[in-house]
């Protein structure tokens, strides 16, 4: 473990994860920063049924038709994300099901960006306007606009903490419809967090709480004992190994999720875990040695998918 995660892991221990539904606000979205439009074509679309549809934002790279043929009026033509890359991604962020997309988040979609992929940000509906059902529909949509503009064995679907439970359920309700490559970043794979090595792990973990996260799922999952991707029955994660689909899973050594990441790489074969002693929750997201190595290695899965 780098100096750095120690440190970060200290500073974050003074600001644990938690829920008051009594006092939880819409949450407000980081918009994307100026530099990444300075560097890459921005555009947005929504998915979903209105009022609850939601917004997902393109970035890729900035391409033009005929570009280099000044004589010819198309020479300004943007191309369209669906055209201006091979490769595409789904990021699906994390928050815990109370908090959307923030700045961070839009540093890493920069960065995967730079590798010359379309990369679409979802901005799935939380709470308190929503639920699981409706979440899980917006996703499902997007993945397949995605999939029918660039193809699944092009897509990788990048998801993390809560975005990750939302992304594995979809892909295991349609198998056929998944990504040929999944990463998933402490995907919370529980959500009544069962594991009896959880509250081991949360000793460790300086940043989640496992009771306020039971909290959100009361609210957030209108089944919470059948509805998490570990109750899903092991023919469905066969299906996923039968359609071509590989899974990187990333975690940390103080991470209250590694227990049932491990529980998940066991169970299926086409999925490999990428342990980090001493990583903290979203470890990938940091400026440490440890996050630069999980970002570079993701972003290169994401490259030659």
């Amino acid at each position: 473990m780098s100096l750095s995660m120690r440190l970060l892991a200290v500073k974050r221990s003074a600001s644990p994860f938690s829920y008051d539904k009594d006092s939880l606000d819409t949450p407000v979205p980081a918009e994307p920063p100026h530099a990444l439009r300075q560097h890459f074509a921005v555009s947005t679309r929504r998915v979903g049924v209105a009022p609850k549809n939601s917004t997902v934002y393109s970035v890729a790279p900035m391409r033009f038709a005929h570009e280099g043929d000044p004589a010819t009026a198309s020479a300004l033509e943007e191309l369209p994300p669906a055209q201006a890359a091979t490769k595409a991604v789904l990021y699906l962020h994390p928050g815990g099901f109370v908090k959307s997309i923030q700045a961070p988040h839009w540093d890493f979609i920069g960065y995967l960006a730079e590798a010359d992929l379309r990369v679409d940000a979802l901005l799935y509906p939380t709470l308190p306007e929503a639920t699981l059902p409706e979440a899980l529909a917006v996703v499902h949509e997007a993945l397949a606009e995605l999939i029918e503009d660039h193809g699944a064995e092009n897509v990788t679907m990048i998801a993390d903490s809560a975005g990750g439970a939302l992304g594995l359920s979809v892909a295991l309700q349609e198998p056929d419809l998944a990504p040929h490559r999944i990463i998933v970043n402490a995907p919370w794979l529980d959500f009544t967090l069962s594991n009896p090595l959880v509250t081991e792990y949360e000793k460790k973990d300086p940043m989640l709480r496992a009771e306020a996260l039971r909290a959100v799922a009361r609210d957030f999952v209108p089944e919470p004992e059948g509805s998490s991707v570990l109750a899903t029955a092991d023919d469905a994660l066969s299906a996923l190994t039968q359609a071509g689909v590989k899974c990187d899973i990333y975690c940390g050594s103080k991470d209250l999720s590694l227990p049932d990441a491990q529980a998940l790489a066991q169970r299926w074969n086409a999925a490999t875990l990428h342990e980090t002693p001493g990583a903290i929750h979203m470890f990938h997201l940091t400026n440490t040695p440890e996050g630069k190595q999980a970002r570079a290695q993701q972003r290169h899965i994401a490259a030659k998918a």
